[in-house]
């Protein structure tokens, strides 16, 4: 025989083989059963079928476990460290800022009963004496002195700390005055 017979005799016997036919030489050699006799179980056929049952195969509870679609992270607004009040003003001097007020007058008295002559922007003016409100940032009148007016005003830092502070608003001279 040529090599190229026996090498396609093989083939063809490799593809019998793993196809599961049987030769006729081996079906010969399988020896039949006796009458009244089981034949042997193919052992292809000892593999348990499950059998079918009407419950699903799994099942989810999610009772006490997470939910999967939450995310791992929590974003959490920021609080403010300090409650900062809303300034509502009250009185027309209110709504400006204190460096637009400007310090027109001052009728000084002894005994405390000094009042202080300012005007807005606009050029309002207006009378104001001690614990009168003026300015945006909520400033009370402290003291009025001869040539100036103090005025406390309270803020909050960025710490969350109330602050005072004291500006001070001062009477312009004319330009011919000079100082004594």
């Amino acid at each position: 025989m040529s090599a190229l017979k026996k090498t396609a005799s093989v083939a063809v016997l490799a593809a019998f083989v793993a196809c599961g036919a049987h030769l006729p030489s081996q079906a010969a050699a399988r020896p039949t059963p006796a009458p009244g006799v089981a034949p042997p179980a193919d052992p292809a056929s000892e593999i348990p079928v499950p059998e079918e049952t009407n419950e699903p195969a799994f099942s989810y509870d999610p009772v006490g476990l997470r939910d999967p679609f939450e995310p791992f992270v929590r974003l959490e607004e920021k609080r403010p460290v300090a409650r900062v009040p809303v300034f509502v003003p009250r009185t027309p001097l209110q709504r400006y800022a204190l460096e637009e007020i400007r310090l027109v007058g001052v009728i000084w008295a002894e005994a405390g009963r000094s009042v202080a002559l300012v005007e807005d922007p606009e050029g309002k003016g207006y009378v104001v004496g001690g614990g009168v409100f003026i300015g945006d940032r909520g400033g009370r009148i402290l003291r009025i002195h001869p040539d100036r007016v103090d005025v406390e005003e309270r803020f909050v830092d960025l710490f969350g700390e109330e602050n005072v502070k004291v500006m001070t608003m001062t009477l312009r001279k004319p330009e011919g005055e000079v100082n004594r």
